[in-house]
């Protein structure tokens, strides 16, 4: 029975690089005996290499109501684990990656044992990775990408009551009780996203991931650099304010092009040092929210007596995140000033390309009388000549 890893986040745990990695690598990890598929479905603004998309999309639109019906999977589900079932016999393992299916399956057990159930009959053996990340600098994290992607302009502690009101599963040690209800012990594999407990001669992320598949990083494979950059400083607040508009700036090329510009090339840019989006204090006792689950998870799961789920359990004193008027300022000029140039450089070739294409008509229209000009003297010739015929 082939195996299927199942890597499901969490978000800002390096999933984006292990997609990245795994998906350039798809030809050394073939001759391994893995399989990291593509699959033939695409979603709009996706990383092309989250090839477990489809198990993280569970409402389909009820058109009559409006409403959302009841976590069911898109429409291609069924053949898309059809298709993993042809392939299967060609691999010991094959691996789906989507850092959305954790919190969008959280408390779902009917759809994890669906989808064991699903598997088994396609002859596939479900494996489930997640790495967990300490909660306070998960949700620090998590929130910036969302700033980034422009998918919420609420503030922090907006966020945070968000978050809380829906339930995201920051609790790791109860969404694992749920799971070994249905999944084997042997067949949860949990990594804690901490540089120090990484695993692997390199002992970095992909050594660590690879490790579970029971790989290194020495076995032919190639790393790509990480382009998964954060916003921080004054984009952050500059980003917050664009998240405004009426539609999202992510859906702007000129919008998003020009940011990215800017935030890796601005001459003025300096390093604001470390801060916190919390206020004084706040941090700690969130983190604190989460010490009796995260020491079961540690003790319970990964066997470990002294309960430590993360080595690093110090909240630094940082001072609350601010921007000055003028930094912010002087970067928002800077910003649609870059804007502008690319405007002008589109419309520039926009021209350039409207002209070219008016010569070619132009020269087209001309070719066109010259043959007609020709044409038109031949024809008097002819009739000319016949008349002097019919004369004689």
């Amino acid at each position: 029975m082939t195996e299927l890893y199942l890597h499901v986040g969490l978000p800002k745990t390096g999933t984006t690089s292990i997609q990245y990695f795994m998906g350039h690598n798809r030809a050394v990890l073939k001759k391994h005996g893995i399989c990291y598929p593509k699959l033939n479905y695409t979603y709009p603004v996706t990383n092309p290499y989250r090839n477990g998309r489809f198990l993280s999309t569970p409402f389909v639109e009820d058109e009559e109501t409006e409403k959302k019906t009841k976590d069911r999977p898109c429409a291609e589900y069924e053949s898309l684990l059809d298709h993993l079932a042809e392939i299967a016999p060609k691999y010991e393992k094959i691996v789906l990656s989507d850092e959305s299916i954790w919190s969008y399956r959280a408390k779902q057990p009917f759809f994890w044992q669906n989808l064991k159930d699903d598997l088994a009959k396609r002859n596939l053996d479900l494996h489930f990775i997640v790495y967990v990340r300490r909660q306070d600098q998960f949700v620090l994290s998590l929130y910036k990408e969302k700033i980034k992607r422009s998918f919420t302009n609420l503030t922090f502690y907006e966020y945070l009551d968000w978050l809380k009101k829906h339930k995201y599963p920051l609790d790791y040690a109860a969404y694992i009780d749920m799971l070994t209800n249905i999944l084997d012990r042997t067949h949860i594999h949990i990594r804690i996203f901490e540089k120090e407990q990484f695993q692997g001669e390199e002992h970095n992320l992909l050594s660590d991931f690879l490790d579970i598949l029971g790989l290194s990083l020495k076995d032919g494979f190639e790393t790509l650099p990480n382009e998964n950059s954060s916003v921080d400083g004054t984009y952050l607040t500059m980003q917050y304010y664009l998240n405004s508009l009426s539609e999202p700036p992510h859906l702007s090329p000129t919008l998003r092009q020009s940011f990215f510009d800017v935030q890796t090339q601005n001459p003025f840019i300096q390093n604001v040092g470390e801060t916190t989006l919390f206020r004084k204090g706040e941090q700690a006792a969130f983190l604190e929210r989460f010490s009796d689950s995260n020491r079961r998870l540690a003790s319970q799961y990964l066997d470990r007596e002294d309960g430590r789920l993360f080595l690093n359990t110090e909240v630094k004193d940082l001072p609350q995140y601010q921007v000055s008027t003028e930094e912010l300022l002087r970067d928002t000029i800077i910003y649609f000033g870059r804007v502008v140039q690319v405007l002008e450089a589109q419309n520039l070739r926009l021209r350039e390309s409207l002209d070219s294409k008016t010569r070619k008509i132009v020269r087209n229209e001309i070719e066109k009388m010259k043959e007609s000009s020709a044409t038109f003297q031949w024809l008097r010739k002819i009739y000319r000549l016949e008349k002097k015929i019919i004369r004689k």
